[in-house]
């Protein structure tokens, strides 16, 4: 996804990735809510997220898609299915990869913008290339809301516990605030070293809670804090000892603390009203006990990649990722059990290895590839039968393997087909849990999945003038041990369940007329049934029912405009209208209860549009947008309703002095 002509718009990338065929990212509220995201039917962590190729969880939780304005990259990476080995990643079904702006000899990028619920966003992007190889960049952005938009919701009679009549109000604790800032240095194009950067990222947030997961318990004084620093180091050598042998090699270290504060005795309510509890008084307002619980993590993380091109036509890779987790945790108010007062480790190896072919001048690529995952776990659980905490060690060896092709049946049309058997291995907080509604799993197993895609496309240039682009694509998912979070009371669990079968198909149609006009017009629809046939050695009566709670059809319509230069000082005006559909889907299974009684979210269909004006060519740059124009109740999870309109400007200045791209086009057949 070239992103380039998105800019100068106030996005962020899940904003422009909620625009793509397959995907689905639902947000729990306003700016820095907790967001779920969702390729070809799996979620969370069973896609994996990187920037620079880079794992992003492991740069600290500030960087979070929802938090990276579109400004500081130039490309998105999406991966279905099958992901490269240079990545280095255990993803069961696709990866998201980042790419900052790499073309650019020197630049500086800088934005601000305003807009509604008091709402700030500013970045910076900047590059210094010095003559004799030395390089710096520089980067940050920095975001706050209130998060004071409008929701109906229902006040409770604080005597007799019911609920009265839908009103409207306006959130009050639901500020969100964060930063980030990047500096990396180093030298490019010497003898012992093609590219050699050594950064440093420090980050943090401070988010304010104003419920549980729905909208029945309200919470007036409940916030989280993150703080974390990142050393990076990236190197690559071309021709490392003989020629097209390379070598690349990236590490990274986090320090990380995390925070949650609820001790609060005050019990609130939609109008901010509250009243002082009386009983019970040592629980928080969503805890079970008053809290101000904090942990600390330390990561690393080694990504090690030998490629070695034989003739042009050959490519042999092998690729060696190592990562080690660790979380220590403490509260000095608690009375109980500190869950982390002995330290949780999670360390996971994955090497993987593949080989491409290239013929046919590019016509024809295949690459086939295997990968092996091995992985460690240390965890510290409470005894029911005393207050100490023991030790449980959990270990995991798994592979994976799988085929990639790609041929140009003619210069304009090209067929996909592409099989993976691959494996995940659980994450270091669906085992540990999170200390306190989120209970620790040690009898966590990996998943595993079974992957087909295929996929057609038509890409053509008519007289230079008019763009086509056409894509049909066909998933089908097979997977097993799927790790999915099951309600317990208030708290909740990770926990291995179902095996299901997702069958999905998408198409999207592209059409641009020079750079002037341009349409896009997507669909997807994913069919996820349990595949269960029996359950405790009784027949499972959900088999082939469609999993709950996940988006089965939704899709997205895009026009833009653009108009030609005007005056010597080159204004332009750009006009951008995007429409998001996405179709009611039940909460829990659609076979159980009857029709009227189901919980659904309901449809959705909202507008965005946005106007935009340039001068200098696009040096400088100003945009007015309006989210959700028509002022739709949306609601992505059940009950939890998102902001309405908003409103707000965008201001950027964008100066840049660009080197050649020398780079040979690998596919002499890719459609343009």
């Amino acid at each position: 996804i070239d992103v380039t002509s998105l800019q100068n718009q106030n996005l962020d990338v899940n904003a422009v990735l909620n625009r793509s065929t397959g995907i689905r990212i639902r947000q729990e509220g306003g700016m820095g809510s907790d967001f779920n995201f969702s390729l070809n039917g799996f979620t969370g962590n069973q896609v994996r997220f990187f920037i620079d190729g880079l794992p992003a969880d492991y740069l600290g939780p500030t960087l979070s898609f929802n938090n990276i304005p579109v400004n500081v990259i130039e490309r998105i990476e999406v991966y279905k299915g099958v992901v490269p080995v240079t990545l280095g990643a255990d993803a069961l079904g696709g990866a998201i990869n980042l790419v900052t702006n790499n073309n650019a000899k020197s630049f500086l990028d800088v934005s601000y913008s305003y807009g509604s619920f008091n709402s700030h966003q500013a970045a910076i992007a900047s590059r210094v290339a010095f003559k004799k190889g030395g390089i710096i960049n520089a980067s940050g952005f920095f975001n706050y809301s209130d998060n004071t938009y409008y929701i109906d919701a229902q006040l409770t009679n604080k005597t007799t516990g019911k609920q009265g009549p839908v009103q409207e109000f306006k959130r009050f604790n639901d500020g969100y605030l964060s930063a980030s800032v990047m500096v990396e240095g180093g030298v490019v194009n010497k003898k012992w070293a093609d590219k050699l950067l050594i950064g440093l990222i420090g980050s943090g947030n401070r988010k304010e809670i104003q419920q549980g997961a729905n909208m029945t318990k309200v919470a007036g004084e409940v916030f989280r804090t993150d703080r974390s620093f990142t050393p990076t180091l990236k190197y690559q050598k071309n021709n490392l000892f003989t020629e097209n042998l390379t070598l690349k090699l990236a590490a990274v270290y986090t320090h990380n603390q995390s925070m949650t504060v609820d001790t609060s005795s005050r019990q609130y309510d939609w109008d901010g009203s509250y009243t002082i509890k009386t009983t019970n008084s040592i629980s928080g307002e969503l805890n079970w006990d008053k809290t101000m619980f904090r942990f600390t993590d330390h990561a690393a993380l080694v990504n090690a990649t030998l490629e070695y091109v034989l003739r042009k036509n050959h490519t042999f890779t092998i690729n060696n990722t190592y990562s080690w987790y660790r979380r220590q945790g403490s509260d000095p108010i608690s009375y109980n059990p500190i869950p982390f007062s002995n330290p949780n480790t999670l360390s996971k190896n994955i090497t993987g290895i593949s080989y491409k072919l290239s013929a046919f001048k590019g016509r024809w690529n295949t690459t086939v590839f295997a990968k092996l995952f091995n992985m460690n776990a240390n965890i510290y659980t409470e005894d029911p039968n005393s207050d100490e905490y023991v030790a449980n060690t959990t270990k995991a060896l798994n592979h994976g393997e799988g085929i990639a092709t790609n041929v140009f049946i003619t210069r304009h049309f090209q067929a996909k087909l592409s099989y993976e058997y691959t494996t995940r291995m659980p994450e270091n907080y669906e085992m540990f849990g999170d200390g306190l509604l989120l209970i620790s799993n040690t009898l966590l197993t990996p998943e595993k999945s079974h992957n087909f895609n295929a996929g057609l496309l038509y890409g053509q240039k008519i007289k230079n003038d008019h763009l086509l682009n056409v894509e049909a694509g066909f998933v089908f998912r097979k997977p097993s041990n799927m790790i999915r979070l099951v309600a317990i009371g208030v708290t909740s669990q990770y926990q291995n369940l179902a095996s299901a079968g997702i069958m999905g198909y998408e198409a999207s149609f592209k059409y641009a007329y020079k750079q002037w006009i341009s349409f896009e017009v997507n669909a997807t629809y994913q069919d996820i049934r349990n595949t269960n046939k029996q359950n405790n050695n009784f027949p499972d009566p959900l088999y082939k029912d469609r999993i709950p709670n996940i988006p089965y059809l939704f899709g997205n319509a895009i026009v833009a405009f653009q108009s030609i230069p005007l005056s010597k000082y080159k204004f332009q005006v750009g006009f951008d209208w995007s429409t998001l559909y996405v179709e009611q889907f039940y909460l829990k299974w659609p076979s159980q209860g009857s029709a009227d009684s189901k919980y659904i979210i309901p449809r959705q269909l909202s507008h965005d549009a946005s106007v935009t004006l340039s001068a200098l060519g696009g040096k400088y740059n100003v945009s007015f947008t309006c989210m959700n124009l028509l002022d739709a109740k949306r609601y992505d999870n059940f009950k939890v309703q998102r902001p309405g309109r908003s409103f707000n400007v965008k201001f950027r200045v964008y100066i840049d002095q660009f080197k050649k791209n020398n780079l040979n086009n690998k596919h002499q057949y890719q459609p343009t």
